[in-house]
């Protein structure tokens, strides 16, 4: 039997930027108030929001790991539509001006689309908003991951050559 030595003292400069929380409707069940006495209770520096299609726990989030002295990052994922699929790329806010950015892009979402398919904005549509943005790859199950399961590497390659 082998013993790890590790406890969460070797952790504590590990920062994860992708919390899902209850407002990301069938990922996340974490409270945000839970999520604040984990990093109060482990001096947790920073913790990052990157719920699903939307920003609703942002504030919330914001204020609550605030008070504790945790820096809150924030972030979502939103539905990005390149060729003819559509699939998730989170974005992490890096300073005011790309947060508003994100709020920007996470509305269009709903408002600017055909109104036909799940809330989405055009892959293009990243070049106006990309300032100060984290833009991740996502996971099997977003855009990037869509793309490569269908054998699409050069959209693939196309997409990483823009982020």
């Amino acid at each position: 039997m082998v013993v790890s030595n590790l406890s969460m003292d070797n952790y504590k400069n590990f920062n994860h930027i992708k919390i899902h929380t209850q407002y990301s409707i069938c990922e996340g069940a974490l409270r945000i108030n839970d999520l604040a006495e984990f990093c109060k209770k482990n001096k947790i520096k920073c913790v990052g929001l990157s719920d699903t299609t939307n920003l609703c726990g942002a504030l919330e989030f914001s204020e609550n790991l605030s008070k504790i002295g945790t820096q809150p990052i924030i972030g979502t994922q939103v539905n990005f539509k390149f060729v003819d699929q559509i699939g998730l790329l989170p974005l992490i806010a890096t300073s005011e001006e790309s947060y508003k950015s994100i709020i920007e892009m996470s509305s269009n979402s709903y408002l600017k689309n055909d109104g036909m398919s799940e809330p989405h904005c055009n892959f293009k549509d990243l070049t106006a908003i990309c300032k100060d943005i984290i833009i991740l790859s996502g996971t099997v199950n977003g855009l990037v991951g869509k793309l490569f399961d269908k054998g699409l590497f050069n959209e693939v390659e196309e997409i990483y050559k823009f982020l």
